[in-house]
């Protein structure tokens, strides 16, 4: 990991002069704490980004979290992501460590692909927001990380969603029913669109089947819960023919 950032560091260096380079360590603290105070944050990042390299004095760990911090505040996520995990393996005992898990969440958020495709950043999200909310349970953040929790379950919900679809448009009825039942047990009650678009294609798959009892109980639901939609209507009118 720090190879990595090492030649970050040569990177930096070239695009910020040999002035950095030149710098004591406390001139590149106090001038990376200047750019940062100011909300300069991209120019503070060459100069944080050679003291962490360093590896000197005891300051290293909060000035390895202002870089992270830096990177957070110019939405470089991965970057952030990288220096949030070096601390939560080098410093153990620093005492912003709940900023540093909470904050490595909101990163794996925003890297999270669209849920067609891998969900490994997803994975990621909610485990350190579960790790966060076992350690913090009333940090001033657990609020959000619910909130957040939340949206990372609902994500990957629509992930099986997708993935039942696919199933149906390739005809593999058996796989595209076990992935729509997951989603109307993970969503039962709730308004939203899987949970319609699960209840349709159900219908759907048991009218080709020729089991009209199940699709008349999907049906029912699909009334109940979306009486105004076209889905609804759709399906009433293949079961009158």
């Amino acid at each position: 990991m720090r190879v990595f950032f090492s030649l970050l560091v040569v990177l930096f260096l070239g695009c910020a002069g040999k002035d950095v380079a030149k710098m004591s360590l406390a001139e590149q603290i106090s001038t990376g704490d200047s750019f940062y105070e100011n909300g300069e944050y991209s120019k503070a990042i060459p100069y944080y980004d050679a003291v962490v390299f360093q590896r000197i004095g005891s300051s290293t760990e909060q000035i390895s979290f202002r870089l992270a911090q830096c990177y957070l505040k110019t939405q470089q996520y991965d970057l952030a992501s990288l220096e949030l995990k070096q601390i939560l393996d080098d410093y153990p005992r620093f005492a912003k460590l709940n900023e540093v898990y909470f904050n490595l969440a909101v990163c794996y958020e925003h890297l999270a692909l669209a849920p067609q495709y891998d969900q490994k950043q997803r994975y990621e999200e909610i485990e350190t927001l579960k790790k966060f909310l076992s350690l913090y349970p009333y940090d001033a953040n657990a609020d959000k990380a619910k909130e957040l929790l939340k949206q990372a379950y609902y994500q990957l919900t629509l992930k099986k969603y997708y993935n039942g679809y696919i199933y149906y448009k390739i005809l593999d009825y058996s796989s595209a029913v076990m992935y729509f039942k997951e989603v109307l047990d993970e969503l039962y009650g709730q308004r939203v669109e899987p949970m319609k678009m699960s209840l349709y294609y159900l219908c759907l798959i048991y009218l080709e089947r020729g089991n009209r009892a199940e699709a008349e109980s999907y049906s029912d639901d699909l009334s109940y819960y979306f009486p105004q939609s076209y889905e609804a209507t759709e399906i009433k009118r293949k079961l009158a023919d």
